[in-house]
């Protein structure tokens, strides 16, 4: 009867049409939420997301820059009684040409952390590279045998100021690098590895430098050597980096259209815990840049 066949029966065989629906709304987002994290490729709905290999040559790119940046920092320091001879200056004269670095890096930080958001990673990295070489050269310059005294050491604090310049630039990329081209898992890893050139540069430094001067004969040697890097550097910056961003991001922040720099400033400058940061990780850094240039 009509009654009968509305019942149970047909209340289970409807049920039963309904659960593929069901199934197929559970598998989309099933779908959805399998973005790949290590190397690969994987598809997050109709985004494709991907890992690539060139992504440890640009990091090897950037520390590299920010071990020979770091080296011309701290050049001098070790050596400041030969330098204050070579240079016929005082003392407080040859901490300067460390100090020019933490002086230029205050105003230039802002620009250049404007520049890596807005032009991307690879303007920025060919600048640091060009820049840091041109400073080295000029810095070669000053120990000139034919040069004038008096001009020694204004030349030499101009290719210090120029290789200053370019240190805000390798500093501030790594933590950008590792989001446009590292998973999700390895951006901290990535960003250690960039930020801890930095040290390690200032540590070889304070090897070399001792290690190659003996007198103030010796000035002209020592920054022969260290062009060479940079010239290494200038290498692997132009003909290396590519590309500020890979084909295919990595991950769906990567993907996604970031909030531009002011917007960024404007959060940042209401947001306790990052001035609480700035604060004590501010002073430790400070002191450490004191130590390693006075000492």
């Amino acid at each position: 009867m009509d009654g009968g066949s509305g019942s149970p029966e047909n209340g289970a065989l409807a049920n039963e049409t309904a659960k593929p629906e069901e199934t197929k709304e559970t598998s989309d987002d099933d779908v959805v939420a399998e973005v790949p994290k290590l190397e690969g490729a994987g598809t997050a709905g109709d985004m494709e997301y991907r890992v690539y290999s060139s992504r440890w040559f640009i990091l090897f790119v950037f520390c590299f820059l920010n071990l020979s940046n770091a080296m011309m920092w701290l050049t001098f320091a070790p050596v400041s009684d030969h330098t204050a001879e070579f240079y016929q200056v005082t003392f407080d004269q040859v901490n300067w040409l460390s100090l020019v670095f933490m002086v230029v890096s205050i105003p230039l930080g802002v620009a250049a952390t404007w520049l890596l958001d807005t032009l991307g990673l690879r303007p920025g990295v060919i600048l640091a590279a060009w820049l840091n070489l041109v400073g080295a050269i000029v810095r070669l310059v000053s120990a000139i045998p034919s040069l004038p005294d008096s001009a020694r050491f204004p030349v030499a604090i101009s290719g210090q100021t120029l290789t200053a310049l370019a240190q805000p630039f390798i500093l501030e990329a790594p933590a950008k690098l590792a989001q446009l081209w590292f998973a999700e898992n390895q951006r901290a890893t990535a960003n250690m590895i960039g930020s801890m050139s930095n040290p390690i540069g200032l540590l070889l430094a304070n090897v070399i430098s001792p290690a190659l001067v003996t007198s103030k004969a010796d000035f002209l040697k020592m920054l022969g050597v260290y062009c060479a890097p940079a010239g290494v550097g200038v290498l692997l910056a132009t003909f290396g980096v590519c590309s500020s961003v890979p084909p295919s991001p990595p991950t769906a922040s990567a993907a996604g259209t970031s909030e531009t720099f002011w917007q960024g400033i404007k959060k940042i400058v209401k947001n306790l815990q990052y001035w609480i940061l700035f604060m004590v990780f501010g002073v430790g850094l400070g002191l450490f840049n004191t130590l390693a240039t006075i000492l």
